[in-house]
Order: structure tokens, then C-alpha cells, then sequence
């Protein structure tokens, strides 16, 4: 059985059902699920499912990880495939830039690119960020895998970065592989 609940129902739907083999969240919501969701049930969010439906998953975390060696002096391309409202503007130009900063510093250089082709050249970009994808092909998601492997610039999704931030990446790639 499939059950949906609010962010704010979720512990007490968890106490309430007897067995839970998965919680998908949202990649926004990890600070607050790692306190919400033991250990011992799996734990995801939609944009790694896309990660690993559209694109490389592995790969995808490999660039995150890489979180860890950017400087204030890095440069880094986050590249949203459509143009969905606010609420998904929020995580790309809201909440990752200022994880990452926080983590970085601020001085960190953030570009943004919109649509289905990445800039004519991205080796000047230590990481490149794509959405989750949720609204682009596979074939797209593919080709901009492609061209980073390329240009030999690391490439992550938003739901690996905000996993990797929020020091939970290892859990939910362990827990995503069910």
C-alpha cells in the first residue's frame, strides 16, 4: 500500500503503520526527515528516483561528494530543465545556493542556466547541478551527462546535493537500492 501524508503527519503516520518499507521525500525536506525517519526505514526522495530513472545515480553522487573540495574560488552551473513555479525556483535559487554557501562560503560563484541545453562552455564550472529532472527526457538528462563527462566537470542532481548537505547521501543511496 501506497499512503501519502503532510510532512507534519509523518511520525505519527509512521507509529500508526504496523511495517514501512520506503518514505519518499521531497529533496527540501531532508534536515527535518533525518529527525522524523529511523534508521531503519529506507528513506529517498523523488529527484534521486529521477537520478536514477533519467541519468546515473553513481555518477550523480560521485559529483556531490565533490561538494566537500569546492572553494570560494569554484564555479558552479546549477541547470533547471523547465520552468515549473516558484516552489521548485525555491530549491534551485533559494535553498541550495544558500547550502551551499553556508558550506563553501559566500563568495562561492553560482551560475543558473534554464532549458534543455547547457551552456556552450561549461569547463570554466567545477560541479554542474541539474534538477531533478522530472519534467525533461531521459535522452536529455543523458546528453547533459555526456557532455560533463567530456569536459571532465563532476556532475550531481538536486536531490544528491541536498542529501550530500544535509549529510545523508550515503543513507539514502544505501536505502534507494531496494
Amino acid at each position: 500500500r501506497c499512503v501519502t501524508c503532510r510532512e507534519s503527519d509523518l511520525k505519527q503516520t509512521l507509529e500508526e503503520l504496523p511495517h514501512t518499507d520506503l518514505v519518499i521525500t521531497y529533496g527540501r525536506s531532508y534536515d527535518k526527515m533525518r529527525d522524523i525517519v529511523p534508521d531503519n526505514i529506507p528513506l529517498t526522495s523523488y529527484a534521486l528516483l529521477f537520478g536514477r530513472q533519467k541519468g546515473d545515480l553513481e555518477l550523480f553522487a560521485e559529483g556531490a561528494r565533490t561538494l566537500h573540495s569546492l572553494t570560494e574560488d569554484s564555479r558552479v552551473l546549477i541547470q533547471e530543465g523547465c520552468t515549473l513555479g516558484s516552489a521548485h525556483r525555491d530549491v534551485g535559487h533559494v535553498k541550495i545556493p544558500r547550502e551551499l554557501r553556508k558550506a563553501i562560503g559566500e563568495n562561492l560563484h553560482i551560475d543558473y542556466s534554464y532549458g534543455l541545453d547547457l551552456p556552450e562552455d561549461i569547463s570554466q564550472y567545477d560541479l554542474v547541478i541539474l534538477c531533478a529532472g522530472c519534467a525533461i527526457s531521459r535522452r536529455t538528462v543523458q546528453s547533459h551527462i555526456a557532455i560533463c563527462r567530456e569536459a571532465g566537470v563532476p556532475i550531481a542532481n538536486f536531490g544528491t546535493v541536498l542529501s550530500e548537505l544535509a549529510g545523508m547521501l550515503d543513507r539514502c543511496m544505501r536505502d534507494i537500492s531496494i
